[in-house]
């Protein structure tokens, strides 16, 4: 069995990459799939990197809240959608599972075959499940603040992602609550692209700003932050596109894409036919 991944959190701080040893297979085997970058050598080992937001979208839709008291405690109200994120270890234990669960057979070339191999993973008997989290595995960013006088308008407008505790987003009912928990969390996060420093969340022209205003336009929560936090997970599982027409890569803008069009799918008969069209020009393999 192959060693233990090796997993470096870079910078800069707003989208928090990850550096990855860049001759692993789980590199190799998802070059279509992320924003892979060459990074600085560590150690003497060439790396490759992709933004935080990226290893949400495409690794952790199996990941689980371990649901003792204390992990409770540690997640609400800290692990938030502007907040959360795991430390090396975790993501090394997380992605180290991935890996070896048969990812060299399974060669996946869309996000949604990556997903497909992720749930069907068939972890040892006995064995601790490695897409639990814990308390000790958080290394959350800086929790949402109003920020200087001219700041405070724009970081105003994404405060209800704040209120979005990450246990409200976590599915429990079956099938998705056994094989892609996270499915919903991996999926807005996606979508979120940098959200690491008060001044990326305050850029009013950047991926976080588009989507939450995407989210806002098409929620059912109504204005007030505090509802709308509390309706994503229904706004979320409502804004879902059939497979054939997803994304095949989990960079921000695809992603982000996917859940404004996702949203426009359910809107009309005219609409669904134009996001149809716009879709199968964008993912055919001309």
């Amino acid at each position: 069995m192959a060693a233990p991944l090796v997993v470096t959190t870079i910078g800069p701080s707003d989208t928090r990459p990850l550096s990855f040893p860049a001759n692993d297979l789980l590199v190799t085997s998802t070059v279509e799939l992320f924003d892979w970058n060459p990074a600085a050598a560590i150690g003497g080992v060439p790396q490759m990197a992709i933004s935080r937001s990226e290893v949400f979208c495409g690794f952790t839709i199996r990941c689980k809240l371990s649901r003792t008291p204390a992990a409770m405690a540690a997640a609400i109200p800290a692990v938030n959608l502007l907040t959360i994120n795991l430390n090396d270890a975790a993501w090394a234990r997380v992605l180290t599972a991935v890996r070896d669960g048969g990812l060299a057979l399974a060669a996946p070339v869309t996000l949604a075959a990556l997903h497909d191999y992720i749930r069907g993973i068939v972890l040892p008997v006995g064995a601790a499940d490695p897409f639990v989290i814990h308390p000790a595995d958080w290394a959350l960013m800086p929790a949402w603040a109003q920020g200087t006088p001219a700041q405070r308008p724009v970081l105003a407008r994404v405060r209800f992602l704040s209120l979005a505790n990450i246990i409200s987003l976590e599915v429990t009912s079956r099938p998705l609550s056994t094989t892609a928990p996270w499915t919903l969390v991996a999926k807005v996060i996606g979508a979120l692209g940098p959200v690491g420093t008060q001044a990326a969340r305050a850029l009013e022209a950047s991926q976080l700003q588009t989507t939450a205003a995407n989210i806002r336009r098409h929620s059912v929560g109504g204005a007030e932050d505090g509802a709308l936090a509390g309706s994503l997970r229904s706004d979320l599982l409502r804004a879902s596109l059939p497979k054939f027409l997803k994304a095949h890569a989990a960079t921000p803008a695809e992603q982000g894409e996917e859940l404004s069009d996702a949203y426009a799918y359910k809107i009309s008969e005219l609409d669904r036919s134009s996001v149809e069209q716009k879709r199968f020009d964008l993912i055919h393999p001309w």
